[in-house]
């Protein structure tokens, strides 16, 4: 579960708007490329061959589900 807080600010600094919300998530063991197997390593520095977009993402997430809070429920 990944929980969010985003505030907007105006000219002067001071908060207009807030809003929260509330991300599920579930981590893969596949990697965003599958030219990668899951069970490489593709953070170590030897592993050449290793996708670039597999070193910058890493694991494949989807989002299970999601939703805005009220400030109650924070």
């Amino acid at each position: 579960m990944v929980r969010v807080c985003g505030e907007a600010t105006g000219k002067d600094g001071e908060v207009t708007a807030r809003a929260y919300a509330e991300a599920v998530v579930q981590r893969f063991p596949e990697y965003i490329n599958p030219a990668d197997r899951p069970s490489t390593n593709v953070w170590n520095a030897s592993n050449a061959s290793a996708q670039p977009e597999n070193k910058t993402f890493g694991r494949r997430l989807d989002v299970v589900s999601f939703r805005w809070l009220s400030p109650a429920e924070i």
